[in-house]
């Protein structure tokens, strides 16, 4: 590989410096000890633990998008992936399957636009590697306050939701670089934008 072209916001950044100076030398070893270190927590969940999670999660998908939830819960869980998307993907409003995102300490983005959420379940906020959340046109209307505790979230995706406000906690991510909230009934902006 030569050219390698890709969004670097979301690298963490001894990966970024490596990606930006171009020396994928450098890079290579950096995201092997990031897929080994998913590799030794999702392992240690065991063979049970793992099948558990896979059809507690795909289980609460619409039958055309199981199977590819099915294969994106083992890529992430074989340590080949930290993303989950579940674009228009749930049946039922707040799966209580989704609980078992908190087995997946390691992911950095989750994607759940175009689903039929009215509320984030506070767990959501024990996903301390999360970078990305992204939750686009879902009808919640408010957020839980242990988003605060997403050391690491930078990209906050709330547009066409029917939120009426933030919660104050968000002024905690200390890495929060974007937030969209275009498209909602916000009554009060937070100060910490």
């Amino acid at each position: 590989l030569k050219t390698l072209k890709m969004d670097d916001q979301f690298l963490p950044a001894e990966h970024r410096a490596a990606y930006q100076s171009g020396n994928l030398e450098a890079l290579r070893p950096l995201m092997r000890a990031e897929r080994a270190a998913r590799q030794e927590t999702y392992g240690a969940l065991g063979d049970a633990e793992q099948l558990a999670l896979i059809e507690a999660i795909s289980g609460s998908c619409k039958e055309e998008k199981k199977a590819q939830v099915n294969t994106m819960l083992r890529s992430i869980l074989a340590g080949d992936s930290g993303s989950l998307n579940l674009d228009e993907s749930l049946v039922i409003d707040v799966p209580p399957s989704l609980e078992r995102l908190g087995r997946l300490m390691h992911l950095r983005a989750i994607m759940l636009p175009n689903n039929e959420l009215t509320r984030l379940p506070d767990y959501i906020g024990e996903i301390g590697s999360l970078e990305m959340l992204d939750l686009f046109k879902n009808p919640l209307t408010e957020l839980p306050a242990s988003l605060g505790r997403l050391s690491n979230l930078q990209f906050l995706q709330v547009s066409d939701c029917k939120l009426t406000r933030l919660p104050d906690s968000l002024a905690n991510c200390r890495k929060l670089r974007t937030v969209q909230i275009n498209d909602n009934q916000l009554t009060e902006f937070p100060e910490f934008l």
